[in-house]
């Protein structure tokens, strides 16, 4: 007998280690999906909240690393043009006589910038763009934006400099989660940026994607480390400088371009067009770049030798929970919810949706990484629900035979 259980337990547990790495493999694949669900938007909240708030963990870049400057209220009239190329009315676009002059500033005074993130994305021609072309041309360390449209074509911006696609996936009203490389050729704009600052070397060919030969992933939640009330005087008590474009460039040539050193400078429009929902709130769009750029530089998209051990440990010990068959309805404070055949069911959902969520939070916590809840906890209860109506049968077979 002793024999027998001995036996048993060697089989479950050689079966929950290759159910677990089963289902970290399924996980990783999970993970890599453009596409989110309705459970992920709750727990990615609650997660960051207790992260920031009960964890205290809050890994936001010093304020003398950041220059916010907004050109939401400097804009330019142009001649809108129809599909014929003909003159319809006009429309508002950034002023680029403004942003020519602060691109000469920039690089006839050396500015000795970090990095400038241009997000203002150059599509309708202007009667100051040769001047802008040729300063843009001259400024070291700068990207700005393109586009892919719904047919996977590129939307060029007028200008031949160093750019970076920005677009946005937008489900269910809000962004959530960002594509690295789309196409398995185009860079986004962050990742472009980072591998300008670091050299680095980003494949996305294959089922897991590579960067600098390390396992990484290609689509990643951002978190939000930089946050819009960072940069209103307003709401934070610490914030990031911010500057309107017009009053920066009230400034004398030196001023600006000494504000400017050693910092990454973030162009854009701030407070009115560029706004985007996010589970934290409305964000502007050059913020949302910047903090997928954070996300690279702190190697969160990376695939960690430990967060997979804790994946895998965590799997295999619900395994071991739906595998060697305990009954957790047996439990006297669980017994009068699952007095049919429902609460039955919602009740073990209920238990691998908590065991999912301890899990993913831990997860959070540790490596910035959130793992999917409902799908998984409702594959443990179909497996569970499987393995039950199996053992249900060879029951009822023994009685029959004896």
């Amino acid at each position: 007998m002793s024999y027998y259980r001995n036996n048993k337990l060697i089989r479950i547990i050689a079966a929950s280690v290759v159910h677990a790495v089963f289902l970290v493999i399924a996980t990783l694949w999970l993970l890599q999906q453009n596409y989110t669900y309705g459970d992920e938007r709750f727990v990615i909240r609650w997660s960051s909240i207790i992260k920031k708030m009960v964890f205290k963990v809050d890994d936001k870049p010093p304020t003398n690393d950041l220059l916010f400057i907004n050109t939401s209220y400097d804009n330019m009239l142009i001649d809108r043009i129809d599909a014929d190329g003909f003159p319809i009315g006009n429309q508002v676009i950034t002023d680029r006589e403004k942003l020519s002059r602060l691109f000469e500033i920039m690089q006839k005074n050396n500015s000795n910038h970090s990095y400038v993130i241009c997000d203002i994305f150059f599509q309708d021609p202007s009667p100051y763009d040769s001047a802008l072309n040729k300063n843009l041309i001259k400024v070291k360390n700068i990207i700005i934006p393109y586009h892919i449209d719904t047919d996977n074509n590129i939307q060029e911006p007028l200008f031949n400099i160093n750019k970076g696609f920005s677009n946005y996936n937008i489900i269910e009203g809000s962004f959530l989660k960002y594509s690295l490389m789309q196409l398995d050729s185009f860079p986004s704009l962050p990742l472009k940026m980072y591998q300008d600052m670091f050299n680095a070397d980003f494949n996305n060919k294959g089922v897991i994607s590579r960067m600098n030969g390390k396992p990484a992933f290609n689509t990643i939640i951002i978190d939000f480390k930089v946050r819009y009330y960072d940069i209103s005087e307003e709401t934070s008590p610490n914030p990031y400088p911010y500057v309107n474009l017009g009053e920066f460039m009230s400034l004398p040539d030196s001023v600006i371009s000494e504000t400017m050193k050693n910092r990454i400078v973030i162009i854009g429009d701030l407070q009115e067009r560029d706004m985007h929902q996010t589970l934290i709130g409305t964000m502007p769009g050059s913020i949302i770049l910047l903090n997928v750029f954070l996300t690279l530089k702190d190697s969160e998209n990376l695939i960690k030798p430990l967060f997979l051990f804790v994946l895998f440990v965590t799997y295999f010990l619900i395994s071991l929970d739906v595998l060697s068959g305990k009954n957790i309805l047996e439990r006297k404070y669980i017994k009068k919810l699952s007095q049919h055949r429902i609460g039955k069911f919602f009740v073990k959902l209920l238990k691998y949706v908590f065991y999912l969520i301890i899990a993913s939070i831990l997860i959070y916590v540790l490596y910035n990484i959130h793992i999917n809840i409902l799908i998984l906890a409702i594959y443990f209860k179909l497996v569970d629900s499987l393995l039950s109506k199996i053992r249900d049968r060879r029951v009822e077979k023994l009685k029959t035979e004896i």
